[in-house]
Parts: C-alpha cells; structure tokens; sequence
C-alpha cells in the first residue's frame, strides 16, 4: 500500500516569486549575461558547475560596495585554504544599511512578553550608531570579539550590526545554555566585550539568567565590559565593576554610523589562531558571503 503523498501546506503566489530577489537575478542574468535557464534546478546546476562566474555575477548583481582588487574569483584548491575576491575588503552592515527604506519598517518583532511592534530603518540606524560608537570608545577594533549571551531580540541584531561594522567579531549563543556551555565557547574567542540579557521567557516563564553570567564573567578574563539587556526588577545586582545597562551603551547622542572595511576570517575558529585554542587553528582567508534572498526587512520572530 502507497503512504499518501505529503500535503503541501504552502506556496507562494505567482506575484511573489516574480518579485523575489532570484527571479530578478534570473531576469538580470538574461538581460546582461545572456543567460537562459528553465527551472530552478537548471539555475543551481549551473551555479555549481560555474562557481567562478556564478559568485561574479553577484558580485556584480548586488553592486557590492568594496575597496581594493581582485585579479581572481578563487585561488586555493580544498576548504579552509580558498580565497575568496583576495585583495579586496567589505563591510556586511554597509550593505545592509544600503537598503534603507523608511517606507517599511526595519525589524518586526514579537515575543510571548511582547506585544507585536515595529522598528524604524531610522530608529535601527541610530541605535547601531550610537553602539558602535560606545564600542570604539571603549578600545574595540578590528579583530576584537564581542559576545553575546542573548534570545532572539532586536538588541541582538542592533550589537551584531554595530560589532560588525567595525571588523570586530562576534559570537552568540541562546540564553538557554547552561554556564558551563557558555564558557566553553566563549573562552575560544576571548571576548572583550559581553553584552547579555539577564532573563528570557519561555512557555509563560521566565528563567533568571544572572547566576550563569556570574560564572560566565569570572571565566573570561579579558573582559572589559559588561552590557547588561533587559535586567529583572527587584534581583540582586551582577557584582562587577565592569556592569553598564544597555540604555546607556545606546545614549542616543548624535553619532554617525561609519563602515570600517575589513577581511571576513573563515575557518574551524572564528578568530585568528591562538596558540592554546583548544580547537584546530584554520588559516585567515579573505571571503565574502552572499545570498540569493529577498531585501524584505528583518523579521525576528
């Protein structure tokens, strides 16, 4: 006996894929390149068979922003030791913020705490900004990691946007893990700047977070600042000298964003070698990713 087929509980509409960022790039293939192709399948076996002349036409389809030059797409013959665009330097948060548009909003964001509510491209903007500028004044630079220990809120997408524009890197995990799992990430990348949020909610409840931060902190000693989202009312304060609420790192003074151009690091590590990383080092290559996506805002659910 045949199972019954699966049920399709979605697809877009005609309109939509017409207006999606790969069907424009399918029509701008055949405008420019003289490229046909039939189907998504023909479109992906291409890309595969053609990696070269498929990453140059995005390059050049989004109208990447970049300083520099490159004589080659890829140099290297086996992952990590490609090289991607070599010669040139980029900024991921200068795109982004290429496609300022104040007729729709920025970020969408809705919790189980939350009512829904709308994030201006302008009020994004000021708030990267004014964190990127809280950053730089406290010795952030290039090649410095800042971590993150927060759910899936706008503030995290607001202090990934302001530690990426300065080539600093950053590394994230869910308020969820443990103390121990934590430190056993963060402890690779040798933040020097922590930003967490002191609580998260989940199925009606929510789950104090400070006692993890507590360790957290006093396992990673380079750090040089702790910014503190979302503190709960009435808990014991987290006892460093080290603390600043996020309403402070954010002032919104008058700042303007700037885009510090840099090299993207790819590998097994996400920061330069350490001779102790305790996992194997991967040489510093030059990359840049990019996807076929719509430019729709930022929805964070």
């Amino acid at each position: 006996m045949k199972p019954n087929p699966p049920r399709l509980l979605w697809s877009p509409s005609r309109e939509m894929e017409e207006d999606s960022n790969l069907q424009r790039f399918v029509r701008w293939l055949k405008k420019e390149k003289g490229l046909v192709f039939h189907g998504y399948q023909d479109l992906w076996l291409w890309s595969t068979q053609n990696v070269e002349v498929f990453w140059r036409t995005l390059w050049e389809y989004f109208n990447i922003t970049f300083e520099g030059h490159y004589d080659h797409i890829l140099t290297g013959t086996t992952m990590p030791h490609h090289r991607w665009f070599e010669g040139t330097r980029l900024n991921y948060a200068e795109h982004v913020f290429q496609k300022y548009d104040e007729s729709v909003p920025a970020i969408i964001f809705k919790s189980e705490m939350e009512a829904l509510h709308e994030i201006s491209w302008s009020e994004l903007k000021k708030k990267v900004a004014a964190l990127q500028r809280y950053l730089l004044q406290s010795g952030i630079k290039e090649g410095d990691c800042v971590a993150a220990y927060l759910p899936c809120i706008p503030e995290a997408t607001i202090a990934f946007l302001a530690t990426n524009s300065i080539g600093a890197i950053w590394s994230s995990c869910s308020p969820d893990f443990g103390a121990q799992s934590v430190i056993d990430r963060f402890a690779q990348t040798r933040p020097k700047i922590l930003i967490a949020s002191s609580h998260y909610s989940y199925g009606g409840k929510t789950f104090d977070k400070t006692e993890v931060i507590r360790e957290v902190i006093n396992s990673l000693p380079e750090l040089i600042k702790i910014i503190i989202v979302h503190d709960i009312p009435n808990s014991s304060p987290i006892p460093s000298g080290l603390f600043v609420p996020w309403s402070k790192a954010i002032e919104q003074q008058e700042a303007e964003l700037s885009a510090y151009r840099f090299i993207i690091p790819c590998g097994f590590c996400i920061h330069r070698a350490q001779p102790d990383c305790p996992k194997p080092s991967r040489t510093r290559t030059e990359v840049s990713y990019w996807s076929i996506s719509n430019t729709s805002p930022f929805t964070i659910m």
